[in-house]
């Protein structure tokens, strides 16, 4: 019994955990990290204050921990990539086609970590926190990395220098594109942001080897 009302307690504490979560995200969105506070937080969550610092410290650490959970899933989708049997170029590819298409599905992470007040590198966020970020976008680079530097083993991949330094031009490229689309640069240019990306990526992996 006891243990039953343990475990419905901590599902009940999750989903109030959550609950603040969406609703941070929401205000965030819609006022931006610097003029949001908690109380507009606990507003939109319909809870109170003293709930809300109840689960999180402040402000800044539901804000990071909103961006890290981005972060978290992007990873499983760019390790799921890697995971798959084929060529390193190809698997290079489709890690840029389910970005995009991540992005497509939730652009409002992206608003919030990238664009948003010039995104979590600019909003003053505790050393800690700062650092729990960069070891999240850390770990997906170094995915992208491992996946350049098999190729590179195998022959597949031409070595045209630091395998760290092409997947930051890897990633850039991406986070230009996603950019230029937030700014509504492509209403008129008769293609999609995916197209673009899918588009600047095998550009890139040309220069990198041959792809069909």
């Amino acid at each position: 019994m006891q243990d039953f009302l343990d475990k419905r307690r901590h599902s009940e504490r999750m989903e109030r955990r959550e609950k603040i979560l969406g609703a941070a995200k929401t205000v965030f969105l819609e006022k931006g990290y610097f003029k949001t506070n908690i109380r507009d937080i606990a507003r939109a969550a319909t809870l109170s204050p003293g709930a809300i610092y109840y689960y999180f410290g402040g402000i800044d650490e539901i804000y990071a921990e909103i961006c890290e959970g981005s972060f978290q899933l992007i990873n499983q989708l760019l390790k799921r990539e890697k995971q798959k049997k084929g060529p390193a170029l190809k698997k290079i590819e489709n890690m840029a086609r389910s970005f995009s298409e991540y992005y497509a599905e939730h652009p409002e992470y992206f608003d919030l970590f990238a664009f948003s007040d010039l995104g979590w590198k600019r909003v003053g966020l505790k050393e800690e926190l700062a650092a729990r970020l960069d070891r999240a976008l850390k770990q997906a680079l170094s995915t992208v990395q491992s996946v350049i530097e098999d190729g590179i083993k195998k022959g597949e991949i031409k070595n045209i220098g630091d395998s760290r330094q092409v997947s930051y031009a890897l990633w850039s490229g991406i986070e230009g594109a996603l950019s230029i689309n937030r700014r509504g640069l492509l209403e008129n240019a008769g293609f999609k942001i995916g197209e673009l990306i899918e588009t600047q990526t095998r550009m890139i992996l040309k220069g990198l080897g041959s792809i069909s």
